[in-house]
């Protein structure tokens, strides 16, 4: 980032010390100020053609001083824009401009302050240092967020299943998203089983899903079965088409013909 903007998190207190302030808890507050900026960049920004995963804001600098940690990414402008979103929002205690996962990353920073017994101060650097925002102990991060729920399925690679009261497991979704799905308890434990069976495969998975009316961002996703899809080869997967309706074309001379009746042509639209 330019050296005439900085977007800068201060940790201010008398327990933020390297000998009590742990690794740990540097790498859940550095993930989530990225996390914090990544769904707004993201969303603000559809020029852009990205998602929020794919947005870096990264740790450039760490300063004494209690801890002040300074970000940098290639989105400058458009981090700058979504950083004065958030400070507003903490400002005035009020959310319903941010993503739900940019308010689940200022619930973490405000834990990580509680812990400690510490505030984050959120500083920008236009020229001269400007403090635009405190987020305290006691900061309230109340956002009613309109949902909407319903039936879906989910294809994504079993990273992880653990648990028992409900199982949970974790996909890897074929937009490269990572998301814990809890698994529903009619069931649970047979489902979470099938699940293990099929460790770092990709799988389909139907459920109860709720999304984010705003922007439909899925929030949340309880798994009631695995589909019958299993991943496989493009081979394999055509023979089992022609297996299914092959013998149903064997008599037709010209198939392209067919697929453009049953298609139908753009003046039947």
């Amino acid at each position: 980032m330019a050296d005439k903007y900085t977007i800068e998190i201060r940790l201010i207190g008398d327990n933020i010390t390297p000998n009590k302030f742990s690794s740990r808890d540097i790498g859940e507050l550095i993930s989530a100020i990225e996390q914090m900026l990544a769904p707004i960049i993201a969303r603000d920004n559809p020029a852009l053609g990205i998602e929020d995963s794919e947005v870096v804001v990264g740790l450039a600098l760490i300063q004494h001083g209690s801890y002040i940690l300074q970000f940098q990414t290639p989105y400058e402008e458009e981090a700058l824009k979504a950083y004065d979103k958030v400070t507003v929002s903490i400002a005035t205690q009020k959310y319903a401009a941010l993503p739900a996962k940019s308010i689940e990353a200022l619930k973490i920073v405000r834990k990580i302050a509680r812990k400690h017994n510490t505030e984050a101060q959120f500083w920008k650097k236009n020229g001269a240092y400007e403090q635009l925002a405190t987020l305290s102990t006691n900061t309230r991060i109340d956002a009613e967020i309109p949902t909407i729920q319903g039936k879906t399925t989910l294809y994504g690679t079993v990273i992880s299943v653990g648990g028992e009261d409900p199982p949970r497991v974790k996909l890897r979704l074929i937009n490269s998203m990572a998301m814990i799905c809890r698994v529903t308890r009619r069931d649970g434990l047979k489902v979470a089983r099938e699940l293990g069976q099929h460790l770092y495969s990709v799988v389909g998975v139907r459920g109860t899903a709720i999304w984010d009316v705003r922007d439909m961002t899925l929030l949340d996703f309880h798994v009631e079965e695995l589909t019958p899809y299993r991943q496989t080869s493009i081979e394999n997967a055509i023979e089992s088409l022609y297996k299914i309706a092959g013998k149903d074309y064997e008599d037709v001379d010209d198939i392209d013909m067919v697929i453009a009746e049953i298609r139908g042509s753009d003046e039947d639209l």
